[in-house]
């Protein structure tokens, strides 16, 4: 069921590609009495050395890879309270080849679970596949061409992108949580008109 204040139709969407040095996030707003779909804001986050150095003990006791993670949750947290989300939606692991990167991701995710319990104890993060979200801003769905996933958002034209946001500028993690995020429009739209 959706949930908003009764005196606001907007409903907040934060997308998220995980990943372990570098984390997609798109902030997406909806109006859900005109049904436009505005993209507010698409970064990736990444800890440089000298903001890794911040947490050195951490880093020292725990591993590069767990400090890294825990400096970008950091970030997650600001953005969660300065955009206050209704939904937060993520990327979910893949298990393919490479058993170590889906493990690493796992760990991501645990990171980011903590984060949205932190920021609502009410509120789960959901998930979607890779393909899924591809599939939601009509990108192929079976394509390493990371070029295709920013095309596709280009054409588009339900989705309000500001002019200071130039799509084919944005790396791979930042389009992909972008096409996380119009997943859950196209959900909440899907409910809308079975309602």
């Amino acid at each position: 069921m959706l949930t908003i204040h009764k005196d606001d139709s907007k409903y907040r969407i934060v997308g998220i590609d995980a990943g372990t040095s570098h984390l997609g996030c798109s902030l997406i707003e909806m109006d859900l009495i005109t049904g436009e779909v505005f993209l507010i804001d698409s970064y990736t986050i990444v800890i440089s050395p000298r903001e890794l150095r911040r947490y050195a003990l951490m880093e020292e006791n725990h591993g590069t890879r767990y400090a890294r993670l825990h400096a970008m949750c950091v970030h997650l947290e600001h953005q969660f309270q300065t955009f206050q989300p209704h939904t937060i939606i993520c990327e979910s692991p893949f298990l393919g080849k490479f058993a170590n990167a889906f493990a690493a991701l796992t760990e991501c995710l645990l990171f980011i679970k903590n984060v949205v319990h932190a920021y609502n104890p009410y509120m789960t993060l959901e998930k979607v596949d890779p393909k899924s979200a591809k599939l939601a801003v009509d990108s192929p769905a079976n394509s390493k061409d990371k070029t295709l996933v920013q095309l596709a958002i280009t054409k588009l034209d339900w989705l309000n992108v500001p002019p200071h946001i130039d799509i084919m500028r944005l790396d791979e993690h930042s389009t992909d949580s972008i096409a996380v995020a119009c997943f859950k429009v196209a959900q909440i739209k899907e409910w809308i008109n079975r309602s």
